[in-house]
């Protein structure tokens, strides 16, 4: 009998892809589950990896990347937020996830505690005890749209803090963090002696302005940058992200790369320089789509009785299911079962997500329509449903 790995009892199968892969099996209904852009990449950038593999492109290049995606992040940094990073303080990363684990492995012992906002997106917590260090989490509420005071990180730290990740424009949420926080973080973080790691992912879909952790960067070597090209450029299958911090632990994390990846994609890089150095008005165009669908459906989730945040950035909502229903499980399977439409139960997102549920606004208006249009005509069995002692579970949440 095959024994599983030690580490594996540190990490669990991601409950969005068990809800995606059921709703696969069932072309009828209508996936409000992925965080995956439903536009494709601009044509300039794939000629531009099309070109690099003509032009035989198609070997090892260094672990962190070329030095003409380097200086191509280091740019558009300089660009959108008056941030200074040498290109050798930048490391490409296999999409921001990897960027994410390998700064993690970088700067974590065992019994090291990471502070990580509740709710949060599912691979946080899994990374952190990956590396038997602890994950400490600060809950959120509706009520202050789901992003903390500063002085309630700061009762989460202790001797053992090595970092506090935050995700801005957030995810499950769509909450955006202020300049003042970012400002107050940063200088916490140079107090305490941590390390800020800001996951900027979905920093294009800022529906006001967006902040990055890199405009306080210059003064302080604690605060770790990491983004990529998947939701800005609708790239999540190319893979290439980064980590910018001038902190002389980026050697450290593009070691740890090394040894993680080998080599980066070759062609992938010299698309991403075409999507960094060229026009942005794509971004726009998918930036302006993303808020009117977001816009939309909350609106129309409003009407329907549901407590919800207005929508702030990202292609997410994370309405209250309590009008409706007495769990976001319960929820979740009268929407799927009698609405035929699929969305994430909260709880998917930790304690503090266990009375909402996940709608991803990444897809056409004309199925945002009709999922709403589903879940209005259902309205009533589903809330009945949802009022049975008992009622049928998802068996894997």
């Amino acid at each position: 009998m095959h024994e599983e790995s030690f580490y594996f009892n540190f990490i669990k199968p991601s409950p969005i892809r068990e809800v995606f892969n059921r709703i696969s099996k069932d072309k009828s209904i209508i996936n409000l589950t992925l965080g995956e852009p439903d536009f494709d990449t601009s044509k300039h950038i794939v000629y531009a990896a099309i070109e690099a593999l003509k032009k035989g492109e198609t070997h090892y290049t260094t672990s962190y990347g070329i030095y003409e995606l380097r200086e191509a992040i280091s740019k558009r940094y300089e660009r959108l937020y008056n941030a200074n990073f040498d290109p050798e303080e930048i490391c490409v990363s296999h999409g921001s996830s990897s960027g994410i684990f390998t700064t993690l492995f970088s700067i974590l012992k065992p019994e090291d505690e990471v502070v990580i906002i509740n709710p949060y997106y599912v691979m946080y917590p899994s990374y952190v005890r990956i590396f038997r260090a602890k994950p400490v989490f600060v809950n959120s509420t509706f009520e202050n749209k789901f992003k903390p005071d500063i002085a309630e990180i700061e009762e989460a730290l202790t001797n053992k803090t090595k970092a506090v990740i935050v995700i801005s424009p957030n995810n499950p949420t769509g909450g955006i963090y202020s300049e003042r926080w970012f400002k107050a973080i940063s200088d916490l973080s140079q107090d305490g002696h941590f390390f800020v790691l800001h996951d900027e992912v979905y920093e294009s879909l800022a529906f006001e302005k967006h902040y990055s952790i890199s405009q306080w960067a210059d003064n302080n070597e604690h605060l770790i940058s990491m983004s990529s090209c998947s939701k800005t450029y609708a790239m999540t299958g190319w893979r290439i992200g980064w980590v910018a911090t001038h902190n002389p632990l980026l050697d450290t994390i593009k070691i740890a790369q090394n040894y993680v990846n080998l080599s980066l994609n070759s062609f992938a890089q010299y698309g991403a320089i075409a999507a960094l150095n060229g026009s942005q008005k794509t971004v726009e165009t998918m930036k302006n789509a993303y808020k009117q669908r977001v816009n939309y459906t909350y609106k129309r989730l409003k009407d329907m009785g549901f407590i919800i945040n207005e929508p702030e950035g990202a292609f997410y909502l994370f309405p209250s299911v309590k009008n409706v229903a007495k769990s976001c499980v319960d929820l979740t399977y009268a929407l799927l079962n009698i609405a035929k439409v699929g969305v994430i139960p909260g709880s998917a997102f930790g304690s503090a997500g266990v009375n909402h549920f996940r709608i991803s606004c990444a897809t056409s208006m004309e199925l945002l329509e009709e999922g709403m249009n589903r879940i209005e005509e259902n309205l009533d069995k589903i809330m009945k449903a949802c009022s049975v002692k008992n009622l049928s579970r998802i068996d894997f949440i």
